[in-house]
């Protein structure tokens, strides 16, 4: 019965992301938040970025993109830049989506290892830095980060795709967490169908690489989905295994 259920929910978690969808063309990237893009006839508009990972395996010019109009007194851009096809399949590249899922998915338990948590507070600062979930549940409270990953090689995502000496803050702030007695999780939402597992990008960064490791005989909790990925819907694909190992 329970997995019936685990799979009714699954069927439920289909998440709208978009909601109209507009076709353009990749034509440079401007800043870390911005890009030049052709929108159909409409001509060259300035669009968000919303993630600031280089994504240079996906942003090449000439690449056919995802752009979601926006609207507001206060944005400088007519669009997002949501995501990149690439005629196989498509690939979302906003980095704000691993949240969005664990406040839509993390109720229907359908997320690994956190059957039975419910938020209970978002953007928990803890010994200095900023851990996107503070859960609490079956066995007390939960720290999760949460961490968006857009590359993939040889069938395997990899991250981080530029060094990031956040992250591997954050992993010893999980670490920190667990020590004390409480539980401490990373996930990775991976947002391409391509990918069978996930490892850390050691040629990248071998200190992010090197410190996940360590956290993880120190008892942090590992965990990847995937997602399928199309110009207007995200959907539960499946979990997959992560290898910090490499």
């Amino acid at each position: 019965m329970h997995g019936e259920n685990r799979d009714q929910s699954r069927d439920r978690a289909l998440i709208r992301w978009i909601q109209t969808p507009v076709r353009g063309t990749f034509l440079s990237r401007e800043t870390r938040f911005s890009a030049r893009v052709q929108v159909n006839e409409d001509g060259v508009h300035l669009a968000y970025v919303p993630n600031s990972s280089r994504l240079e395996d996906l942003l090449v010019p000439g690449r056919a993109v995802v752009l979601e109009p926006r609207t507001g007194s206060s944005r400088k851009t007519m669009y997002d830049l949501k995501a990149v096809d690439l005629g196989d399949f498509v690939v979302s590249i906003d980095a704000r989506i691993p949240n969005l899922v664990v406040h839509r998915w993390l109720p229907l338990g359908i997320l690994p290892g956190l059957h039975g948590y419910h938020i209970k507070k978002a953007e928990y600062a803890y010994e200095g830095s900023r851990i996107d979930f503070l859960l609490e549940g079956p066995k007390g409270l939960l720290l999760l980060e949460t961490k968006s990953c857009t590359l993939a090689k040889d069938g395997v995502a990899l991250f981080p795709d530029a060094p990031t000496s956040r992250g591997t803050r954050h992993l010893k702030a999980l670490a920190r967490f667990r020590a004390q007695g409480s539980r401490a999780v990373v996930l990775w939402v991976v947002q391409r169908p391509d990918a069978q597992a996930l490892r850390p990008y050691a040629e990248m960064d071998p200190e992010f690489a090197k410190t996940a490791l360590w956290a993880q005989t120190q008892g942090v909790e590992f965990y990847a989905i995937r997602l399928r990925v199309t110009p207007v819907t995200l959907e539960f694909d499946q979990e997959i295994p992560v290898r910090l190992e490499t």
